[in-house]
């Protein structure tokens, strides 16, 4: 089917939501009721805009004004410009790096464009905080962009599509257009465009990706063949530790010895997740941090294979059979000490090594790491998170434990007390959070510079809180960072949070821990 579509095809014209960027409504709908405008959270759409939606989404209004139309709209909504953009920011979850890099991988043999409807919001998002994370901006990825805000019409609209041929010279029958809707498609189709319908961002990697050895993003388990021989190890690889790396460093030994690929075979979600709908990942790295780990260890290959119902399903033998050796070409499976899979996870490594025999496959297992007497996994890292010592938790994973999030708008105490902090909303952070406390910290704020910081995770007892905060002082900072993304690292977790008797004794305990911190950090 690749070679098919693909066949004839010189440009490539891709969708955006839910074609490249993940959508989540519900989230968005949170987001808006929390600033108090409940009254909007029916308009939300994750496809198809309307009203002040629409309005902004074809340029008609600007941010400002789509602002306080909701503001009119919600008559108990007060939020700032800056609270309601991250609201509707939030339908925007992510764009997994997999994407962008099929995407540059195609970019080299076809002109590539993006036709979207959007709208500033979401762009500026996406440029700003999403696009990054892969290592370029669009510009890089796309010959041009298209996008409905600044055509002043949308999709499925046949002048968008009129334009789109015009501006780029493209011949419609040497396009081929990716979308999630069937009216866009067919739209496009009366132009004489080809169309690829989806209905999910990684449905059309393994159509168009090309083979490569780098790729990522399976849509089934059965569905790619590698052909060539390979050394693998499989797990689910949650912060790429010290432990995991000695494991792939051992894959990688045993690859150079026979003349074989290297492959990490991993899953897009934690196998709990799936097997237990009331399950709530504690996870240390999200998956695109995962993978970005795993390739830094200079592995030949990482699969990413979707864990869903049908990957639970299979038997620890048809695991080995159909993925490992049918699909990937497995002919070494090192195996982690403590490493079970399959349906029912009650065979152990001599049934895999019996299996592999029937299969074909040389099962060896792997030596695990001890560091102080103690076998480094995720499992002990999450421990030591959980009580505080991130220092330890930094020695097993052999780098600093970090979090990412969202800046949202707060009290402002700390401002008023000479320390102005950063306010990361915890949901929007998608990794563990630390036992409560004030750390020593490194803070990015996106220009690549760590500066000095100290951060309390905790519900501010002084004051009287209910709910958990996060709350970074960069020292020495005084850009606004409201509504940008920014990731923190962990050096060492200075005291407790507890409850102080007045104003001025909190500010002169947070002068020493800021002096402290510059101790430490020089």
């Amino acid at each position: 089917m690749k070679n098919d579509i693909l066949n004839g095809i010189k440009n490539i014209v891709f969708d955006f939501g839910c074609v490249l960027v993940d959508l989540d409504r519900h989230k968005c709908i949170e987001a808006l009721n929390a600033i108090g405008a409940h009254k909007i959270s029916c308009y939300v759409d994750e496809c198809k805009q309307a009203d002040m939606f629409l309005d902004l989404e074809l340029g008609k209004i600007s941010v400002e004004e789509f602002c306080d139309e909701i503001r009119r709209r919600a008559p108990g909504c007060d939020a700032s410009n800056e609270e309601i953009r991250y609201a509707w920011g939030e339908l925007l979850q992510q764009i997994p790096v997999r994407r962008m890099r099929a995407v540059e991988r195609l970019h080299k043999t076809h002109k590539v464009y993006m036709l979207s409807n959007s709208n500033s919001v979401h762009w500026d998002k996406a440029v700003e905080h999403f696009f990054p994370l892969s290592g370029h901006g669009p510009e890089y990825y796309f010959d041009k962009t298209f996008i409905s805000y600044n055509m002043g019409m949308v999709k499925p609209d046949p002048r968008i599509f009129e334009t789109l041929l015009q501006e780029t010279g493209a011949v419609a029958e040497e396009t081929l257009f990716v979308d999630d809707s069937l009216a866009n498609c067919k739209a496009a189709e009366a132009f004489g465009i080809r169309t690829l319908h989806v209905t999910h961002g990684d449905e059309w990697l393994d159509i168009l990706s090309p083979d490569d050895e780098n790729s990522v993003g399976r849509e089934s388990v059965t569905n790619h063949c590698h052909g060539a021989g390979s050394v693998a190890t499989i797990g689910f690889f949650d912060g790429v530790h010290r432990g995991h790396r000695y494991l792939i460093d051992q894959v990688k030994e045993v690859a150079e010895r026979h003349g074989l690929q290297s492959v990490v075979v991993t899953f897009d979600k934690h196998p709990r997740e799936v097997l237990h709908s009331d399950y709530m990942p504690q996870m240390l790295s999200t998956l695109d941090e995962k993978v970005a780990r795993i390739r830094a260890t200079g592995v030949d290959r990482c699969e990413v294979l979707p864990f869903n119902e049908e990957t639970a399903s299979l038997s620890a033998f048809d695991f080995m059979r159909m993925v490992l050796k049918d699909r990937l070409g497995v002919e070494y499976l090192v195996i982690g000490y403590d490493n079970r899979f399959g349906h029912n996870r009650s065979e152990g490594f001599d049934d895999y090594v019996a299996f592999g025999k029937q299969i074909g496959i040389e099962v060896i297992r792997a030596k695990a790491l001890v560091l102080n007497e103690v076998n480094v996994s995720s499992s002990v890292i999450r421990t030591f998170l959980s009580g505080g010592e991130v220092d330890l938790a930094a020695k097993c994973l052999g780098y600093r434990y970090a979090l990412r999030g969202k800046v949202v708008g707060g009290v402002k105490e700390g401002r008023r007390m000479g320390f102005p902090t950063a306010n990361i909303a915890p949901s929007s952070v998608r990794t563990m959070i630390p036992a409560p406390g004030v750390y020593v910290m490194t803070a990015n704020v996106g220009d690549g510079k760590e500066r000095p910081a100290m951060m309390n995770i905790g519900c501010r007892p002084t004051f009287d809180g209910e709910t958990t905060t996060l709350e970074v002082h960069i020292i020495g900072y005084e850009g606004d960072l409201y509504g940008s993304e920014i990731s923190v690292s962990f050096v060492k977790r200075l005291r407790s949070e507890r409850k102080f008797a007045s104003e001025q004794e909190l500010m002169r305990q947070l002068q020493s821990d800021r002096q402290q911190v510059l101790d430490l950090l020089g």
